[in-house]
């Protein structure tokens, strides 16, 4: 018969197996896929996501470049896979241009000091649009409730251009600054550690990427943004993006100034759909790729996040995954959870 002293001693060890036993149960289940609901309930995210924006609309990416379906993705990062990033991110505002009495007075403004006629030559759709006093072939076009412009000119076919080369980029940068003097241009919002060049050449009426100063005809000067809470700002086209200015020896030729007005101090956290799914909606086609791949493997290189800041009007600064290939390639895949999104 056992005594008093062996029971317990038996059931101090059951219970401590017992608790052992639990234990295990309890990482397995955090740990399988079919657990992770049950480890979320039992120890939730101290900080969940707000959503206080309730259901957001789906981030427009049809100004993207949509990718061929005979592409075929291949892993090819430093660790062989794709590793899972942040569970959610900040969704920030974007508040829209208000039409205001003066806004045809100072677009009027802006154009004569930057050399073209006043009157404009046309005036529709909230836009002004201008001509140059000394070329014919140039156009200057003004947004009146935004302020965003833009510039073209007839510069592939014009031989002053072909038969030119830039200045340095430091030259380039102080045509291009000076053209854009007039605009609400904040150095914090663009600071200068993050603008990028493009070296291009004038061959056969079309763009194409210089190797080197001495082969281009001209300079772009890209404007990106500052990054927001450590995460970058990208654009629907490497090539073509918000604010940027395309400067010859002497001027700039062509070029835009868009900017979305991002209300850093309105925003809230909402749930990612998870680099897994992202991965699933790429190899899907529903993604855009920031330039032309004519190419029928897409090796990725690394996986992270960014804002994509569209020349769509939008109300909400969105994230996007980032699938980085070689020479700046990249496909955008858009990351808050479809729980989250309305549907339609």
């Amino acid at each position: 018969m056992l005594s008093l002293t062996n029971t317990a001693f038996f059931t101090k060890k059951f219970l401590i197996g017992l608790l052992i036993l639990l234990v295990i149960i309890i990482a397995y289940l955090a740990l399988s896929s079919t657990g992770k609901n049950i480890y979320n309930a039992l120890f939730p995210n101290p900080n969940p996501p707000l959503v206080a924006f309730g259901k957001l609309p789906k981030l427009d990416i049809s100004e993207g470049i949509k990718p061929q379906s005979n592409i075929t993705y291949k892993v090819d990062t430093v660790s062989g896979q794709l590793d899972e990033l942040a569970r959610d991110l900040k969704v920030f505002t974007i508040k829209a241009g208000v039409a205001a009495f003066g806004d045809l007075t100072k677009a009027n403004k802006i154009a004569g000091e930057k050399a073209f006629t006043i009157p404009p030559v046309n005036l529709e759709n909230g836009k002004a649009t201008y001509l140059d006093k000394k070329d014919p072939n140039r156009f200057l076009t003004i947004e009146l409730t935004t302020g965003n412009i833009y510039l073209i000119s007839d510069y592939l076919h014009s031989q002053r251009v072909i038969m030119s080369q830039p200045n340095s980029e430091v030259e380039s940068l102080k045509i291009a600054t000076g053209f854009l003097k007039n605009q609400e241009f904040s150095g914090a919002d663009f600071p200068i550690d993050k603008i990028s060049y493009i070296k291009y050449k004038v061959d056969n009426g079309k763009l194409v990427e210089a190797l080197s100063l001495s082969g281009a005809n001209l300079m772009q000067i890209i404007y990106n943004r500052a990054d927001i809470d450590n995460i970058p700002v990208v654009y629907s086209s490497y090539n073509k993006p918000k604010v940027n200015m395309l400067v010859s020896t002497t001027e700039v030729e062509s070029g835009k100034f868009v900017i979305s007005n991002i209300e850093k101090y309105r925003f809230s956290t909402y749930p990612l759909k998870g680099v897994k799914k992202a991965y699933e909606d790429l190899k899907a086609g529903k993604a855009i790729l920031n330039k032309i791949f004519d190419g029928s493997e897409f090796p990725i290189r690394n996986v992270s996040l960014a804002y994509l800041d569209t020349d769509l009007t939008t109300t909400f600064l969105q994230p996007v995954y980032v699938f980085g290939s070689d020479d700046n390639l990249a496909a955008y895949v858009p990351a808050i959870s479809n729980d989250y999104l309305i549907s339609k």
